[in-house]
Parts: structure tokens; C-alpha cells; sequence
């Protein structure tokens, strides 16, 4: 591993940094981390811009909103322990038009038809965003994961999608987890089989929807447990190397 320099430029505060970040030399990418920065870490540049900007989406507005009302909530709640937190009574006290269980239901069918083939399902101002790479636009992400081939190289590829609940601080998001596993037996790109068999470690996904149930953001790649699995804590696709093979934790 080798330390290199990210500059990042703050556009909405008009400044920008150097921020120190850790990255391989030879760096495991992923679908969206390619197509967003390929060209910077294929040339092994030693500086990568990244680019932040501020959501200005109604959606994560009614996010911010809901997260106000059930904090000062909670506050006001000085007789039950501090330790825990009354999820039922913040869900029940949701303006929020859409159910806790009618907004899993909208999650699970988007997961189970596909968001990159239905950009219907996605709000105008949709991001997508990971550990590294983003925000992502929707035309970005359309494009980005529709030309991966991830499912012709592993034809196998379970998500294992579970543990499905609503964000009691923002009741129009619903998160999940994932625990990915597969077999690269087919050809994915201009890259052969390798026979690799890919065990990930339980990963935190997250859809935000817009009043009218289109998910409006994203999130994938943070791994909960690094030591589980045989891809080095990496989340997302980023284990997919830019040869088409998976890393391992014993072979990073």
C-alpha cells in the first residue's frame, strides 16, 4: 500500500485542500470508482480531483427535516434511558406519506426488477453515492453499472439482501444489508473466468425515496466487518481488480 495525495476541491465553499489518503498501487476498482476516475488510477497520477457539491434535493430536505423533529423528540423524552432510543414512537410521530412497510416493499421490488434497467424508478436529482466514489448523477450511474457486466462474469452472484428497516431519524429511508457471494465462471469485458469464488463481508446499502416513492440516493460499499470474507473489508465491487480477478484478503 502506498500513501498518495487526493485534491479536493470544496466548490460550494470556494476552497480546496490536500487530503491524505491511503491507496494500493495496484488498486482493486469498482464499477462506479471506474467509470468515475479511471483514468487518473490506471496513469497512477499522483493526485486525483475529487469534486463535493451541496444536495439540493426536496427529497433530502424532507430527510433533514424528519432527522430535526425526531432528535428534538428524543431530547424532549428525559425519562427513558439515553441508551436507547424509541424507535416505534418516532416512526408513529412520521409525516412521511409513505408506511415503514409499504416503503420496503417499494426497496425490495426496485432491488428485485433492477434500478439500472428501470430509470423510472429514480428521481431526477437520484445520487449514488459510496465510500469513494460520488455523488453520482442518474445518467452516470445508468451508464456506469449498465456496462460493468457483473452478472455475466458471475453468473452465480447472490446478494443475499436482508435485515430490511426504516431509518426512524429519516422515516423515507430504508436500509439493509448485504452479504455478496459468487463465482467468476464467465466472461466479464475483455477479461477470461478465473474460477474465483467471492466471499464478501456484510455490507450497509441504503435507499432515500421522494414523497412520491422514487428513490432519489443510493448509498452502497461500507462494510461492517472487514475480517469476514475473503475480499479484504473492500465494498461495492471495488474487489473486482482491473484484470477481471478478486482480491483476497491474503492476496492484497
Amino acid at each position: 500500500m502506498a500513501y498518495r495525495v487526493f485534491q479536493q476541491h470544496a466548490a460550494f465553499a470556494g476552497t480546496s485542500r490536500n487530503v491524505p489518503v491511503r491507496v494500493s498501487r495496484s488498486p482493486a476498482l469498482g464499477v462506479h470508482l471506474a467509470s468515475a476516475s479511471r483514468s487518473h488510477f490506471c496513469g497512477h497520477r499522483p493526485l486525483i480531483t475529487l469534486t463535493f457539491r451541496p444536495p439540493a434535493s426536496a427529497s433530502r430536505a424532507v430527510s433533514q427535516v424528519a432527522y430535526a423533529r425526531t432528535q428534538q423528540q428524543q431530547d424532549s423524552n428525559s425519562s427513558a434511558s439515553s441508551k436507547f432510543l424509541d424507535e416505534e414512537a418516532m416512526l408513529a410521530a412520521s409525516t412521511f406519506p409513505i408506511s415503514p412497510e409499504d416503503l420496503i416493499a417499494t426497496t425490495k421490488n426496485m432491488l428485485d426488477k433492477g434500478l439500472e434497467d428501470n430509470p423510472e424508478f429514480l428521481s431526477d436529482d437520484f445520487q449514488f453515492v459510496a465510500p469513494v466514489v460520488g455523488p453520482l448523477t442518474k445518467e452516470r450511474f445508468i451508464k456506469a453499472v449498465s456496462g460493468f457486466g457483473l452478472t455475466d462474469g458471475f453468473p452465480d452472484l447472490q446478494f443475499n439482501f436482508h435485515h430490511f428497516r426504516v431509518d426512524p431519524f429519516e422515516p423515507n429511508r430504508v436500509w439493509f444489508t448485504s452479504r455478496m457471494v459468487g463465482t467468476n465462471t464467465g466472461q466479464m469485458g475483455p477479461f477470461a473466468p478465473t474460477d474465483t469464488r467471492v466471499m464478501k463481508g456484510p455490507e450497509a446499502y441504503s435507499m432515500t425515496f421522494t414523497e412520491e416513492g422514487l428513490c432519489s440516493k443510493l448509498t452502497l460499499g461500507y462494510v461492517i466487518d472487514r475480517e469476514i470474507g475473503n475480499t479484504g473489508g473492500l465494498g461495492g465491487t471495488h474487489p473486482v481488480r482491473l484484470d477481471g480477478t478478486m482480491t483476497s484478503k491474503h492476496g492484497m
